[in-house]
């Protein structure tokens, strides 16, 4: 069984801005939780680099798609007789870019890796002020569109619907579900593992020399103890935090899980190959349509 895909929390209700279905279709998760979680859990994206990172639309890329989406929706909406003011930026989708999904990358993929995060967050998942702000901004903007403007926009068949249809012309498609569930069986299969399970006997044993007694890191992130969904870290949350992270250094267990991780993905890959390069195919014909869009085609 495949675990659960992260929440979202993205803009508003039917998404206009395409860019809500980019992030999602691309697998916001490159970070894919782990089996049982609801939270994506990891290690800095510049230190994890798989080989699935190639088949997913990078920050750098949602960003032209982003500017793409605007411009025919703009085309669209002066076509209809009505003014146009471009929809704000969404800037809290991972800045840092490449490789990596829209979301950032592979910085949470096995579990929290950073001391300094681990010391102030705990296992929570830091809020990214710049999301809220893009939020209230994109509601804003959404709110000052008249009666007609909005069905002209949001409407079935509408402003939105197009652009949509433009960026897919050709099949194109940023994400498939058979590579999401590819995503997130091989950081499943990446536990299991030999080499990973003898990495996490180490931490398990390097935690109880700590005081903390958990089975494997993911035990130490579902503890009930605390409430990831709740703003209050306790100090317990942060002190169990910070020795998973050091014991993670200590057994190495990051490297080996992406070593493993990276095996199964070449694997699966291999497995599959025509499978994978029409998707490749497809993740250049929606580049190809953002660039199109933007310089007049």
């Amino acid at each position: 069984m495949f675990p659960r895909a992260p929440g979202e929390r993205g803009p508003l209700t039917r998404p206009a801005l395409l860019l809500a279905a980019v992030a999602l279709a691309t697998g916001c998760g490159s970070a894919a939780p782990e089996a049982g979680s609801s939270r994506p859990v990891g290690q800095p994206a510049d230190r994890i680099v798989l080989p699935f990172d190639d088949y997913r639309l990078t920050a750098g890329d949602v960003a032209v798609i982003q500017a793409a989406e605007g411009e025919l929706m703009r085309q669209c909406m002066e076509r209809a007789g009505h003014s146009w003011t471009r929809p704000p930026a969404r800037t809290a989708a991972g800045a840092a870019g490449d490789p990596g999904a829209a979301s950032g990358g592979n910085d949470r993929r096995y579990g929290v890796a950073d001391e300094s995060t681990a010391r102030r967050h705990g296992y929570h998942v830091p809020d990214d002020p710049r999301e809220a702000r893009d939020l209230k901004a994109q509601r804003s903007w959404l709110a000052a569109l008249g009666p007609a403007e909005e069905r002209t926009l949001l409407g079935e068949g509408g402003c939105a619907d197009e652009a949509a249809a433009r960026l897919s012309a050709g099949g194109a498609v940023p994400g498939a579900e058979w590579f999401t569930a590819y995503d997130f069986a091989s950081v499943d299969a990446s536990a299991a593992a030999p080499p990973v399970r003898s990495a996490v006997s180490r931490w398990r044993t390097c935690m109880s020399e700590r005081g903390f007694d958990y089975d494997t890191p993911l035990a130490a992130i579902e503890d009930r103890s605390w409430n990831l969904d709740a703003k209050r870290v306790t100090s317990r949350e942060i002190s169990v935090a910070v020795a998973d992270v050091g014991c993670k250094r200590e057994s190495d267990l990051v490297a080996v899980r992406a070593a493993a991780e990276t095996g199964i993905q070449r694997d699966l890959i291999a497995r599959e190959p025509g499978r994978f390069r029409e998707l490749k195919r497809d993740l250049e014909r929606y580049r190809h349509n953002a660039d199109k869009a933007l310089n007049g085609g």
